[in-house]
């Protein structure tokens, strides 16, 4: 049941019995309050090349105070500046309400085209979305402010606090709102509102605000704004503290270590961002390793309980959809899919997933999201007779990884190196230089590894805990009764539709293989896999007849596979972020205790040295999402993640080891 209701084409919260916007005129009020009264325009004009500006808001509403700061943004900052937009929302509008909404703004009209391309129902947590332009960032915390604002990390320049009047809606004004917002306000940052309310006004002055009330807008007698003189609460959160200790590089240069989806995902990010980037993939071609495959899944296996790790891959999920509907063509120039937006279906192929399926539907999710099915609806989506019901994720479905891969790096500031194996780093006068077989290759101040289990043959990253798994994906030839499959099916193994009159099929997990040879003995695995989860798709790919020929040593016409390494962590969480020099501690006294047991001031931090590893089999839901987390580090941006998710991944979780771990010579 929807929240809003639309009075004379104006949206009116029934949740709280008030308007979103002054009924008189809703952009005029939203640039008298947020925008003159932050001082925006002379303050945007005012930014020099490439600097960063972050507005906050609490109450997303209809996007109009976002959109209407946007435009003056386009009117007054320099080209190459950087608007990053954060804000609350705990009653997000449809997609259809967002548009319905726009229709009463049009001279907002290119605006809220961007916005709504980019619009979808989301899952409480962070979001991170890019309407319409490289320099403009915008990251939706759904949910409560009251929770989403602590797990926040940003340094904020100017506040929209534009909640439901406080008389109607107190929690959004409470004293722990408050104390956030001045924890989170750098010191000369603004705040504006439409409120005089006595305690809204107290509670700020408490954090150090300097509050003045002048002329509201239209009936509304008086308003509050002002300026934070004084910093109150400090902002104690992790990537704060390193941001203090480690001044944003004055070079945008980088230089990542690896050319799949991690490396190529982190390109993509920075160089939006106008940073030069050199790609270092130490094979022929880029996407040569796991992110070489025809066919990986988008979606997400979770259970009910959702924890930090399944809220980061939900989180990601959501993120990874939107980047390739934006930035991924459906086909190629060549006319070759590329991706499909065909949907995924996890069916309940025993009772533990009948469980987890109906577990994951009472957690409230949209249905746009993930919803359950019926085996009868399973069987209309599919395209073919399925046996059990499922759990079914509309948005999802599948990606060929190398044209996710070159289609991310497609940018002038993008520059790759082929067939460059890095064997060491060595960093003096504020750059690092890479060597290949003792010969120096490239230098620059920032080198980012995200080479998966490669980046054990770094000293700086030996201590790693990372581990590789082999995986084998089957190739089947498509028969005309499989050409009927229209959506991809999966639980403990997935089958895609035919791509290239072939189907992707997999995979094995083999934690033990010291090898990347193509086995038989694989193949017949993942057809079991498949005739367990699905006999009528197994029947409809011949799976009986191709099991036969492989018993027989046969390797069927038209069958093919690829077997990669997929480098893991013991927690099977990647790790994303700054480097520590753990050498130079490893005789310590807490050598059995991860890093984050030290202050952060005590912690030798490796100097412009970041990781992207350990994706696992979730490349395409985690990797995408971590360059943008790397880049908050690099340009002292909000970050995309709750800060709980960036402590359970960050480099430094893990206890050190005194000798490093063995590795594949793969």
């Amino acid at each position: 049941m929807s929240i809003v209701e639309w009075q004379d084409g104006q949206p009116f919260s029934t949740q709280f019995g008030d308007v979103y916007f002054s009924r008189e005129s809703g952009l005029e009020e939203t640039r008298y309050v947020y925008l003159d009264h932050n001082q925006l325009s002379s303050r945007f004009a005012a930014l020099k090349s490439g600097e960063h500006f972050t507005i906050a808001e609490n109450g997303f509403g209809t996007g109009l105070n976002f959109l209407a700061a946007w435009q003056l943004w386009k009117q007054n900052a320099p080209k190459d500046a950087y608007l990053h937009f954060v804000s609350t929302e705990a009653f997000p509008l449809s997609l259809a309400e967002m548009e319905q909404a726009a229709e009463a703004w049009p001279e907002l009209k290119q605006e809220y085209a961007a916005l709504i391309q980019t619009w979808q129902s989301f899952a409480t947590g962070f979001h991170r979305l890019h309407p319409g332009a490289s320099n403009l960032t915008l990251t939706l915390l759904i949910g409560d402010s009251n929770q989403t604002l602590p797990q926040l990390d940003a340094e904020v320049d100017a506040w929209f606090l534009d909640g439901f009047a406080p008389a109607k809606n107190p929690e959004m004004w409470s004293e722990a709102v408050m104390q956030q917002i001045g924890r989170l306000t750098k010191i000369g940052g603004t705040f504006a509102t439409f409120t005089s309310a006595g305690f809204v006004k107290r509670a700020l002055q408490a954090q150090g605000f300097e509050v003045r009330k002048v002329s509201g807008y239209g009936r509304k007698r008086e308003m509050i704004c002002g300026q934070l003189t004084e910093k109150v609460t400090p902002n104690l959160s992790w990537t704060a503290q390193y941001r203090h200790l480690h001044a944003q590089p004055i070079e945008h240069h980088a230089i990542i270590i690896g050319g799949g989806l991690a490396g190529c995902s982190l390109a993509h990010s920075l160089a939006r961002r106008g940073w030069k980037i050199d790609i270092v993939e130490a094979k022929s071609s880029l996407a040569s390793a796991a992110s070489g495959n025809a066919a990986g899944v988008l979606y997400a296996r979770l259970a009910p309980k959702m924890g930090t790790l399944a809220q980061l891959i939900l989180g990601g999920l959501q993120y990874s959809q939107r980047w390739v509907k934006q930035w991924l063509p459906l086909e190629s120039a060549e006319g070759e899919k590329q991706w499909s937006p065909c949907g995924v279906i996890q069916l309940a192929f025993n009772e533990d997933e009948t469980t987890r399926i109906a577990g994951l539907s009472e957690l409230g999710f949209p249905d746009n999201l993930m919803r359950t099915i019926s085996k009868e609806e399973a069987s209309q989506i599919a395209g073919l007779p399925i046996e059990q019901s499922g759990l079914f994720y509309p948005q999802a479905g599948w990606v060929h990884p190398p044209s996710l891969c070159h289609a991310a790096v497609l940018h002038d500031n993008i520059s790759i190196h082929l067939n460059t194996k890095i064997s060491k780093l060595q960093h003096s006068a504020n750059a690092w230089t890479l060597f290949q077989n003792e010969i120096p290759v490239l230098s620059a101040p920032i080198v980012i590894l995200a080479c998966a289990n490669d980046a054990l043959h770094i000293e700086e990253a030996a201590q790693l805990p990372i581990r590789t798994l082999k995986g084998q994906v089957s190739y089947l030839p498509a028969t005309a009764e499989s050409e009927k499959l229209n959506t991809v099916i999966c639980a403990e193994g997935y089958l895609a539709p035919e791509r290239n009159a072939q189907h992707a099929m997999g995979a094995t997990f083999d934690p033990h293989a010291t090898d990347l040879s193509i086995t038989h003995s694989a193949h017949l695995e993942n057809l079991d896999t498949l005739s367990g989860l699905s006999k009528t798709a197994f029947d409809a790919l011949a799976g009986e007849q191709l099991r036969e020929q492989l018993n027989n040593d046969q390797l069927p016409a038209g069958m093919g596979g690829r077997a990669a390494y997929r480098a893991v962590t013991p927690d099977y969480t990647p790790i994303i972020g700054p480097m520590a020099n753990m050498d130079s501690i490893i005789t310590s006294k807490k050598i059995t205790q991860p890093l984050k047991h030290f202050s952060h001031q005590d912690i030798p931090w490796h100097t412009g040295l970041f990781a992207s590893l350990a994706h696992g089999t979730r490349g395409l839901i985690t990797a995408p999402i971590a360059a943008e987390v790397i880049a908050s580090f690099l340009m002292n941006e909000p970050c995309p993640v709750p800060t709980d998710q960036l402590v359970a991944m960050q480099p430094t979780r893990f206890p050190l080891k005194p000798n490093p771990i063995p590795r594949s010579s793969d």
